[in-house]
Formats: C-alpha cells, structure tokens, sequence
C-alpha cells in the first residue's frame, strides 16, 4: 500500500490543537498507527502512537517509552509533560474516535468501497450475519463477515478476540476485503463497539436491529439495561444509516428509531408486529419443525412478502429463532437488491459454525455444538431441541471464569428444567477454579435433578458419548464455534468437532 502523509492524516483526522516544535514535517511519510505498546519496535518509527485510555491500563502512561523506541507523533486526550519536545502531540477530546479516524484515513477509507452491513441486537446477531454470508456466497456474490466467528473473506479465516475488534483492526481487515474484491460485508456491532467508538466513521449501508434482552450488563459492561439500549441505539441514530431493518416482533425496535429519521425504515415478523412500526416486508407463517436431510433438525415456514406473495423455505437449524434469523438474512439480502425468490432457496444449504451444527455419527445418537451460553439462550436451545430427542436430551455445559457469574445458577437452573441429564464441565475458566464454578450452576439446579460433575472438558464429552444411546440427543452448549479454550492465562487448542470425530473413531 502507498502510505499517507502527516498533513493528510491531520486533515482527515483534525485535532483540536497540537504542541510540538515550531517546524514540524506535514510532508512525511507515516507508515503506522497503532495503540498497543508492544507494537513499539516495529511501530514506532515514522508512526502514530495513539494514546488510549482503557479499563486497566492507560496509553498515555507507555509515551515516553514509545518515544524512546523512536516515535515522535502521539495522538493524545491530554498534553504529555514528559515528552521532549521535538514530540508532536496532536490532542483529541476522545483518543479512541480519534484512533478510528485516523485508521480509515491510513487505510484510505476502505469502508466507502464496500457495501457494510451493521447488525447488532442481544442474540441472532452471528446467525443473522452467517446465514446472509452463505447466501450471498451461494448467489455468486463475494461477502466477508465480522463478527464472534472471526474474520472471513475469500480462502481467509481468522479468530477475533472481540465480536467487533479495535478500530484499526476493522479498518485494517476492510482493506484487504476491498483490494480482495469483496463487494459485501457483514459486521456484527456490539454494545462495547459502539460505547467505545470501535465502529467511528464507517459507511453502514444498511444497519439491522435482532432483538434486546438483559445481557451484558454488569460491573465491567453496562451498568443496566437502559444504558445498553442507549448504545445499540447510537448504531441507527449516528451514524446516518440510510436503510433500517428491524425486528417488528421486538418492543425495544422502536426505541432504536430517531424521531427525525431520513432512513428507508423496513421490518419482518413472526408473530404481531408493534404497530408503531412500518408493516412487516416479510412475514413467516406456518413455521414448524424438520427433520431435513441426515436427520439434521430443522424448520420450514412460508414467506410472505408486501405483495403477499409466498415461498416455502427450509432452514437447517431449528428453532423460532432461526425463523428470525432467516427473515434478518433474507431481508439483508433485499435491501441490498436480491430477490428474496432468489435468496430463498439457498437457506436449506446455509452454513453456521457453531450454531446447532451437527456432528455425524452412525450410532443413531444426535450430538450437536451450539454457542448457548446463557439462562435464556439455553433455555431456547433446550426447549427447541426437545422434540427432536426420541430419548433422552443430555446436555453438556459451563460457564466462562472471571466475570458474568450471575449467569451460573440460572443456567443450572434451566438445565435441571428442560433437560434429562446435565454434565457440568469446563468453558473457558480462566483463572478461576473450574470445581468452583461447577458447583455455583449445581447451586441453581433442583437437587432431584440427574447432574454430574467433570471438570476436565474432554473428559465430560468422551464420557457423554460413552453412555449415550441410540434415540439420545447430545448437546454440547457453550463453546459453540470455539477452537479455543482459556485455562488460567494460557489459550489453548480446543475443538469440540475434532474431540467428537476422533472418539467415534477410536470405538469403531
């Protein structure tokens, strides 16, 4: 890539005032902007250093040893006294809108050549996105998706740390996708992304609304439910969005709506839409579990569209919810002009890692992998799994150390309510003791309940497999597209398919 000049990066990224040496160099050459310390070696030389101020550690504080590994631009909120001073300090009211400014700008806006879909909501979030990447892969359309599955583009695929990562990592990942030939982006917009202006200054396209729950809500997130509402709603409110989607069936949708909105507002629906709302584009009716090819479970439902025309359509994931999702993706696919006629028929065929995706036996025993990881989203699987059990439905499940601890005893107390037999095992402890954990979902469960207790991950899913039979639906919650699991401060190599795959091998 040709890299930009100073004066062009102040230009695009103007701050409110700067200090430095009377002549300073707009004509040169920057080749870096980077936030993280640890980049200083590589970075710093004829780099930005962007000073932000996080949860636990605060950029302003590494300046002067980025300025000894050679840095001599600093983005700041704050003057540095300690800096010398042939340092230029451009200081910003907010480092890390200013970060995400002066990355599109490095990376020569890559937004603007891309069609970007934002989606955000508490759940349906991956689905929705997943779903509308296969399907426009399936039509002949080059796509890229970001989100909680990671980066993927073309033959690309990467882990991502966060569901929407760091401004520049965005910026960064929307190059390549633009110089790939990818027309179409998918992005999946978390409340933190928004709170901390990850998302600053990209061109959404269309921007969809799933759903709101109580989620995320707690000392290290959003403080309640008001305040994470407030962030998904900056998403519609904005970032001049000029097409909408929203869930009609939700109550928060309209909250998610500017008085004085420009936008092409558009909904779908289920079930009874909020008046206040525009009528549902697409409705689904007649929705009804499947059982589709290898006995996968799913569900079919009939779309209706404005015109009330129908299709029939089959997805190969069960579950009201999915319905959602379908309708979300489909809708994506028609505000971007796609023909739902021809969207449609590639839903019996769409792929989602991690998202009740089935792990082949032929021991007559359904072992599936979903991301539930929640009091509701477990309650949702098992509750939507339940008729696809002929015998007994086994779940296996966690919860990750370290934080969102008042999720553990309502997990345990939906798994003791909706299932036959619960494993409780590891997720991602980190540095917390796994027996402990373990023990808080038991806490929850009722006493009667059929419940046993394996720390050690694989070792609770070779030993599900052992004593499940044939009729017997097992379900592996949590971890979901995972390839990972955090054991005190290590990240290691962790894959619920390979485990599954190789066991059955090994009984062969």
């Amino acid at each position: 890539m040709s890299f930009p000049t100073l004066e062009a990066l102040i230009a695009a990224a103007p701050p409110e005032r700067q200090l430095g040496p009377p002549p300073f160099c707009p004509s040169q050459t920057i080749r870096a902007v980077f936030c993280d310390s640890r980049e200083a070696a590589q970075s710093a030389q004829k780099g930005i250093f962007v000073c932000i101020v996080g949860a636990t550690f605060d950029g302003h504080r590494f300046a002067s040893r980025i300025y000894d590994a050679g840095c001599r631009v600093f983005a700041v909120e704050h003057p540095i006294e300690a800096l010398p001073s042939d340092a230029l300090q451009l200081i910003y009211p907010d480092t890390r809108k200013a970060l995400a400014a002066l990355s599109s700008a490095f990376y020569g806006d890559p937004s603007s050549e891309l069609t970007v879909i934002g989606i955000t909501g508490t759940k349906g979030k991956t689905t929705t996105a997943l779903l509308a990447y296969s399907l426009l892969h399936s039509l002949g359309i080059r796509a890229g998706y970001i989100g909680t599955s990671g980066i993927r583009f073309g033959d690309v695929f990467r882990e991502s740390v966060n569901t929407t990562p760091e401004s520049l990592i965005l910026q960064k990942t929307m190059r390549e996708m633009a110089d790939c030939g990818v027309r179409v982006l998918l992005m999946e917009v978390s409340s933190q992304a928004l709170m901390q202006s990850r998302v600053h200054g990209i061109h959404f396209a269309v921007a969809l609304f799933t759903n709101l729950s109580e989620d995320h809500i707690g000392p290290t997130e959003h403080p309640d439910f008001a305040a994470y509402r407030k962030e998904k709603r900056k998403l519609f409110t904005e970032y001049g969005v000029p097409h909408i989607l929203l869930n009609a069936d939700d109550p928060n949708s309209a909250e998610m709506l500017s008085e004085n909105t420009a936008a092409t507002v558009e909904t779908f629906s289920v079930s009874a839409p909020i008046s206040s709302l525009p009528a549902p584009a697409l409705r689904a009716e007649n929705v009804r579990p499947s059982l589709l090819a290898g006995d996968q479970p799913g569900i079919s439902f009939i779309l209706r569209g404005e015109t009330n025309a129908t299709l029939p359509a089959e997805l190969p994931l069960p579950g009201l919810c999915n319905v959602y999702n379908a309708l979300a993706a489909i809708a994506i696919c028609r505000a971007i002009g796609i023909d739902p006629q021809c969207a449609v028929p590639h839903l019996k065929d769409a792929v989602v890692p991690g998202r009740c995706e089935s792990v082949p036996t032929d021991r007559g025993v359904r072992v599936l992998i979903d991301y539930a990881h929640n009091e509701t989203s477990l309650r949702e699987i098992l509750t939507t799994l339940r008729p696809y059990a002929r015998k007994r439905l086994i779940v296996l499940f966690g919860s990750v150390g370290d934080r969102t601890k008042n999720r553990r005893r309502p997990m345990g107390a939906v798994a003791s309510a909706f299932a036959d037999l619960s494993i409780l095992t590891s997720d991602n402890p980190g540095s917390e003791p796994p027996t402990e954990i373990l023990e808080e979902i038991r806490s929850g469960m009722d006493p009667k309940a059929p419940v046993l207790l394996i720390p050690d991950r694989k070792e609770a899913i070779e030993y599900a497999l052992r004593i499940a039979e044939e009729g017997d639906l097992l379900l592996l919650a949590g971890k979901g597209h995972e390839e990972y699991q955090l054991i005190g401060r290590e990240r290691l190599p962790f894959s619920e398919r390979e485990i599954v795959t190789e066991f059955l091998k090994s009984r062969v």
